[in-house]
């Protein structure tokens, strides 16, 4: 999901919630662009309305990573194994970020994800 500025952030996080209360019942995994710095994602400072995104992800109980913001449900942190961050740059710039995601139909095949 990419946070378009000058717009504001409020806009993005309404699209956001409209993501998570869709699917709430499977769990959530969203990838962000925000567009936004906060030390709860491991930021040195908090700037460019990072404060905002910050009490939304707290309010909605969501776990989150390093780069810039993937944020998870409850319902599906624990199935998530093995993520990485990759060195290469993808054509946005950004890392690409990989994970495994553990599921019934692997579980029952003893597969690894």
């Amino acid at each position: 999901m990419y946070f378009d500025r000058p717009k504001p952030i409020e806009q993005d996080l309404t699209k956001f919630d409209t993501g998570l209360q869709h699917a709430k019942s499977e769990g959530t995994i969203i990838a962000i662009d925000s567009k936004a710095r906060s030390t709860i994602w491991h930021d040195s400072k908090v700037i460019n309305n990072g404060k905002i995104p910050e009490d939304f992800i707290i309010s909605k109980h969501l776990h989150k990573s390093n780069i810039d913001l993937t944020v998870v449900t409850n319902k599906l942190v624990k199935k998530i194994t093995d993520c990485r961050i990759s060195d290469e740059e993808s054509n946005t710039e950004l890392c690409v970020i990989t994970y495994d995601l553990i599921t019934e139909i692997n579980k029952k095949n003893n597969q690894k994800p």
